[in-house]
């Protein structure tokens, strides 16, 4: 049968990797560059062919019109949540602003060289950057406010594709669905703040303000759709497109490293998180199977292959920052949360597990045989038990894509059961809307703590340098310092 372009999927595509190609041939030494490149646009070409009955699906005025709502009520959450710099930002806006800002005014790559009393050295920006180097490059032509206003875009866009993604795998070809996943994507959230009201009943002197966290002792946390779009936006907004892509595909194993690679610079966690959640879906689909051999080889496909030369030049860029050698109070540190020091930490953990089962208990009844929900099951379940760096971004972020996985199955299921069974439809509805009203109120915070008509910036540092050696933790996790392989990777 003959094939055409996928139009979504090359925008997905190209919001995914363009960030990436922009990185590789202003970051990266050319040849390496050039051949990398090369590669992972034939291999976005083979992709973004589908059969010709997919891509020549009509789209009616009325489906256009939901969609420009879609954009405009995704411009509105992002613009609350503090992109565009018109609402009050929370507090990891000072990391946002700062490399923003060191990416618009010095050279790429962007080095430093600080030397105060306190500390001496040179080093290279090495972070996940992907979500700041669009609106750095408008920045270096039209100013900072220009990249803010780009980085507001950015995340709309987002948030779209990752919404038309989810529509065109889950929506039934209805058009009015698509409002059904958008509202999802915005109340989607964890059961925490209803298990951490009872919490507090029992341990009020432990139980953490503000819906963030479950415990002030243990830091967990599975954050909500609106806390991740107004704390780690450049995280968030990636890992939707490329968790949606995945849920498409995810009976073609021979296109996911061409979706999981560009998180390597968008958000590595997550990168991480899809990783595993592929990895176990892959050994599921392994095993149940007959063509055990088969299943194999179509992994090494064309698609996977030309993309794994960015994908290891990408590694090679992030693991640098992890491998240098730190201080002690700058180390990550990887460790096992012990739950048995007292009874009410094993109540702390059987109580920040519920704030996930409880979804899985409710999607149980159609998922029970969804690779996906299984493995994403398993990663949720896994996390709480480790800890990595300072407010263990290793459980809040790697479990993003199952926590998205999970958002899109509600979605699904609402839409599916809306007229096929209105109670378990309605359960489902009464349950997003009860476990968001308690992220709805940082909304709330942000316009409350907001100037309305002003700048509401979050910038407290003088300069860059200011900023990362406030501390060593800061320093050591945005910059690598010395010699490493990114000499021989980055130019000059």
């Amino acid at each position: 049968m003959k094939k055409k372009c996928s139009l979504l999927n090359l925008a997905a595509m190209v919001y995914l990797y363009l960030p990436i190609l922009v990185f590789m041939l202003l970051w990266v030494k050319l040849p390496i560059a050039i051949v990398a490149s090369a590669c992972v646009l034939v291999s976005i070409y083979l992709f973004c062919k589908v059969e010709e009955p997919e891509a020549k699906k009509r789209v009616t005025a009325g489906f256009v019109v939901l969609v420009l709502l879609c954009f405009l009520f995704f411009l509105a959450w992002a613009l609350v949540s503090g992109l565009g710099g018109y609402f009050n930002q929370t507090g990891d806006w000072p990391k946002h602003n700062t490399i923003l800002n060191d990416m618009i005014k010095m050279q790429w790559p962007v080095r430093f060289s600080f030397h105060t009393d306190e500390f001496s050295g040179d080093g290279v920006l090495c972070y996940y950057i992907a979500g700041y180097i669009l609106p750095a490059l408008v920045g270096k032509v039209a100013g900072f406010h220009a990249a803010e206003i780009t980085e507001l875009l950015f995340a709309a866009v987002g948030l779209l594709i990752g919404c038309l993604l989810f529509h065109r795998n889950y929506g039934e070809k209805k058009n009015y669905t698509i409002l059904i996943v958008a509202a999802t994507m915005f109340l989607f959230a964890t059961f925490l703040c209803p298990i951490l009201g009872i919490y507090r009943e029992w341990y009020s002197w432990d139980a953490a303000l503000g819906g963030l966290w479950l415990s002030d002792s243990i830091m967990i946390q599975y954050s909500s759709n609106i806390s991740m779009l107004r704390w780690v936006f450049p995280q968030m907004q990636g890992t939707i497109v490329a968790t949606a892509l995945f849920l498409e595909n995810r009976k073609k194993p021979q296109t996911w490293l061409l979706i999981a690679f560009p998180l390597v610079l968008h958000s590595t966690f997550t990168f991480l998180g899809l990783g595993v959640v592929m990895a176990l879906t892959y050994l599921q689909e392994w095993f149940q199977t007959k063509e055990k051999l088969a299943y194999v080889k179509n992994t090494f496909s064309k698609v996977n292959l030309l993309a794994l030369p960015t994908g290891l030049v990408l590694l090679v860029y992030i693991i640098s920052n992890f491998m240098q050698q730190k201080p002690e109070n700058a180390k990550m540190g990887l460790e096992i949360i012990n739950y048995l020091q007292e009874g009410r930490m094993i109540f702390i953990l059987v109580a920040f597990q519920a704030t996930w089962g409880l979804w899985a208990l409710l999607l149980f009844k159609e998922e029970k045989k969804n690779p996906v929900f299984w493995a994403s099951c398993v990663i949720l379940f896994i996390l709480p038990f480790f800890s990595l760096g300072q407010f263990n971004d290793l459980c809040m972020r790697t479990s993003i894509p199952a926590l998205l996985t999970f958002c899109a199955l509600v979605a699904k299921n609402i839409i599916h059961y809306l007229k096929k069974d209105r109670f378990y439809a309605g359960v489902l509805i009464v349950c997003l809307i009860l476990a968001g009203l308690g992220s709805m109120e940082e909304l709330h915070l942000a316009l409350q703590n907001s100037d309305l008509g002003q700048i509401n910036r979050r910038e407290p540092y003088e300069n860059s340098e200011e900023y990362y050696l406030s501390s060593s933790y800061i320093m050591y996790q945005y910059i690598a310092w010395g010699d490493s392989a990114l000499n021989w990777l980055l130019q000059k």
